[in-house]
């Protein structure tokens, strides 16, 4: 789902995925993910691992710039931020 706004992708994942703040465009955004089923850790350099479990935020600062998402099996996650390039507005119907 994308708007001018905001940015939602889901993933889901059964092995470890090196993902960004920062987009196509080359600008960096934060990154918010909301787990929906299963668990795992979120990695980045500097910091300590987040555990990301059914139901769990985690939000991941723009600054941080590359980051690794590791399921323990399975990891089902949204991924919001915002667009660095200018998206049009999602069709609606009545």
């Amino acid at each position: 789902m994308a708007a001018p706004y905001f940015v939602v992708d889901m993933f889901e994942m059964k092995s470890a995925q090196e993902l960004s703040t920062r987009d196509e465009s080359g600008k960096s955004s934060v990154q918010i993910l909301v787990a929906i089923e299963g668990c795992g850790v979120v990695e980045a350099a500097g910091a300590e691992p987040v555990t990301l479990a059914k139901g769990d935020a985690v939000v991941v600062p723009a600054s941080v710039g590359q980051f690794t998402v590791r399921p323990q099996w399975t990891l089902e996650l949204l991924r919001s931020c915002v667009p660095g390039i200018p998206l049009p507005e999602p069709e609606t119907r009545l």
